[in-house]
């Protein structure tokens, strides 16, 4: 796990909080649309009076009104700094540059190999590896890593017995652990 805390001393070029916020809630927006129509084909159960497809719709315009709030905010602060009146200090001087490390890249990336091993690996393992990685790449060094270890495995059980058994909806077990077991 060294890779994730060397590749996290590079540094990034710098760009302003609103020209980051702005794409940040571009990508927020379209990725959320995307997830919202995806969710479309997915078959509805007899099992629960709640569908399959209402979890991930509802999380999706969760996101998508983030998405907005972010991106709107993000515009008037952007205005605001070029009129030379900042909202944060009353001054122009707080719609400066700010300097990023690599978890902006990490963490995108993380969640695409996510998305794409779960087919694969099921909820479980691929949210265990998720998790594990995810949480070294925000924590900079000084990290227990039995603790984030046992961390992900009960949030991962919890989650994935919580829908089993209170949603009464299934999440993916995987292709490989469906071979093993």
């Amino acid at each position: 796990m060294d890779m994730f805390n060397k590749a996290l001393k590079l540094k990034i070029p710098s760009i302003s909080d609103e020209v980051r916020d702005i794409v940040a809630g571009s990508v927020l927006i379209v990725f959320s649309l995307f997830t919202f129509i995806s969710s479309f084909p997915i078959r509805k159960t007899v099992v629960s009076k709640i569908g399959s497809d209402f979890f991930p719709k509802l999380i999706s315009l969760l996101l998508i009104g983030i998405g907005i709030f972010l991106l709107l905010r993000a515009l008037i602060r952007h205005w605001e700094c070029r009129k030379g009146v900042s909202s944060r200090s009353g001054s122009a001087g707080a719609c400066g540059e700010t300097e990023y490390d690599n978890s902006i890249i990490l963490t995108p990336l993380l969640i695409l190999i996510y998305f794409a091993v779960t087919e694969y690996f099921g909820f479980i393992l691929s949210t265990i590896f998720y998790l594990n990685f995810q949480i070294r790449v925000m924590q900079h060094g000084g990290i227990n890593r039995g603790f984030v270890l046992l961390l992900s495995v009960v949030f991962s059980l919890v989650v994935y017995f919580g829908f089993i058994y209170g949603f009464r909806l299934y999440l993916p077990f995987g292709i490989i652990p469906g071979l093993i077991w």
